[in-house]
C-alpha cells in the first residue's frame, strides 16, 4: 500500500462519464516521494487524470497526463540533473478487454498499450488509489540514465545506444563492451 501520496476513489463515485481529478502532493508527499524513487527532488507535480467505468461492465478506464519537476543524479559525475517531465497514460483495470474493445475506449492515445488490456490489473476492493498510480507513471517517465551537461559517455562507448538487447550492430552494447575487452562477438 502506497503511504507516500494516497489518494483514494471510491469506487461507488465512478460512473459511466468521465470523472476528472487532479491531483497535486503536498511538500511532504513530495518528500517522500522522492525518497521511494530515490531522487534528488520532485519540485513539481500536477497530475490530471480522467476515470470512468465501461457501461455494464466492471471494467475501469483511467487517462491522464502528469507534469513534474524533478532531479536526479547524473550517472556520472553524480551532479544534479533537473528535468521537466510531461507524461500521459492509459490503462484498463478489472475485466479484461479484446484489442478491438480497448482501442475503442482509447483510439488515438498515443500511450496505451491494447495488448495489456487483454491482461489489465485486477479492480480489488471497492476503492482505488489514484496517487499510487500516479508514483508508478511518474518513475516510468524518469530517464533511467540522467546526465549532466557535459557528461560523455564512458571512453569507448560514444555513441552507443542502450536500447535493448534486439541490436545486433557494430553499435549494440555488449558487442561494443566486447570490443573495448578484445573479445569477439560470434
Amino acid at each position: 500500500m502506497n503511504a507516500e501520496f494516497r489518494h483514494v476513489l471510491p469506487l461507488d463515485r465512478v460512473e459511466s462519464e468521465p470523472m476528472a481529478v487532479s491531483l497535486t502532493p503536498n511538500e511532504a508527499e513530495r518528500a517522500a516521494i522522492t525518497e521511494r524513487l530515490t531522487l534528488r527532488a520532485v519540485d513539481a507535480l500536477q497530475a490530471d487524470i480522467r476515470v470512468w467505468f465501461l457501461p455494464g461492465r466492471r471494467t475501469l478506464a483511467l487517462e491522464g497526463e502528469i507534469t513534474a519537476d524533478v532531479t536526479q543524479s547524473c550517472v556520472v559525475s553524480l551532479e544534479p540533473v533537473r528535468e521537466q517531465l510531461v507524461d500521459l497514460f492509459a490503462e484498463i483495470q478489472g475485466a479484461p478487454l479484446g484489442e478491438a474493445e480497448a482501442m475503442a475506449v482509447f483510439p488515438d492515445h498515443p500511450d496505451f498499450d491494447a495488448d495489456a488490456a487483454a491482461d489489465p490489473e485486477p479492480l480489488e476492493g471497492d476503492e482505488i488509489d489514484l496517487g499510487e498510480i500516479v508514483i508508478q507513471y511518474l518513475s516510468l517517465a524518469l530517464d533511467p540514465y540522467p546526465r549532466a551537461d557535459g557528461q560523455a559517455p564512458a571512453e569507448g562507448l560514444e555513441g552507443v545506444e542502450f536500447n535493448g538487447p534486439e541490436r545486433a550492430d557494430e553499435n549494440a552494447p555488449f558487442k561494443k563492451l566486447g570490443m573495448l575487452w578484445g573479445l569477439k562477438a560470434k
